[in-house]
C-alpha cells in the first residue's frame, strides 16, 4: 500500500503564495526588463524602439527590476524572519520593507506617468507596438496594485498595529521562529 504524503499548512501557504504572486510578478518584471533592454538605443546609427519618447525603455527597465529585486528581497525577508526587528517597539522588519518598497513604486509610477503623458499627446507619436503596450499596461498595474498596496499596508496593517488589536497582536511571550 502506498504512503500518502500531506503538507502541512505552511508548505500549502508557501506554494500558493510562491504560485500565485512571486512566479507571475517574476514573469511580468522579466517581460518589462526584457522589452527594455531590447529597445534601448545601443548607438546613434541604429534605429530607435520609440524615438518620440527615449525614456519609455528606460521607464520599463527601472520598472522591471524595482519589481524582481522588490519582490525577491520581500520573499527572503519573509522566510529569515526579520519579525524580530521593531521599529518604536509597534512595526516589524517586514512592514517597513513594504512601506520602503510601496513608496519607491508609487515614485516609479508617478515618474512614468508623466513622462508617459507629456511625451504620448504629441501628433505624431512613433514607438514600437511592444514598447508602446508593455508602458502602458505597466503602469497601469503598477497604478492598480500600489493602490491595493498601500490600501492593504495603511489600513491592514499599520492601523492594526498601532491600535493593537487583538488579531493582529504578537504577544510579549510569545517567540517568533524562522521558517525552515
Amino acid at each position: 500500500m502506498a504512503e500518502q504524503y500531506t503538507m502541512d499548512q505552511a508548505t500549502k501557504a508557501f506554494l500558493f503564495n510562491y504560485f500565485v504572486f512571486h512566479f507571475p510578478l517574476i514573469i511580468f518584471g522579466s517581460a518589462m526588463l526584457w522589452i527594455g533592454v531590447a529597445n534601448i538605443p545601443k548607438s546613434d546609427s541604429e534605429t530607435n524602439g520609440c524615438p518620440s519618447a527615449e525614456g519609455l525603455p528606460y521607464l520599463l527597465l527601472a520598472g522591471g527590476i524595482l519589481l524582481i529585486v522588490g519582490v525577491n528581497i520581500r520573499h527572503g525577508l519573509s522566510k529569515m524572519c526579520i519579525k524580530e526587528f521593531r521599529v518604536g517597539g509597534k512595526f516589524g522588519g517586514v512592514v517597513l520593507y513594504d512601506t520602503v518598497l510601496v513608496m519607491l513604486s508609487v515614485a516609479w509610477c508617478i515618474a512614468g506617468c508623466v513622462y508617459a503623458a507629456g511625451n504620448m499627446n504629441q501628433e505624431v507619436f512613433v514607438c514600437t507596438t511592444t514598447v508602446y503596450n508593455m508602458t502602458i499596461v505597466s503602469l497601469a498595474a503598477g497604478i492598480l496594485v500600489t493602490a491595493l498596496a498601500s490600501v492593504f499596508l495603511v489600513f491592514g496593517r499599520l492601523c492594526c498595529k498601532i491600535v493593537c488589536c487583538k488579531p493582529c497582536r504578537v504577544d510579549e511571550d510569545e517567540v517568533i521562529t524562522p521558517v525552515p
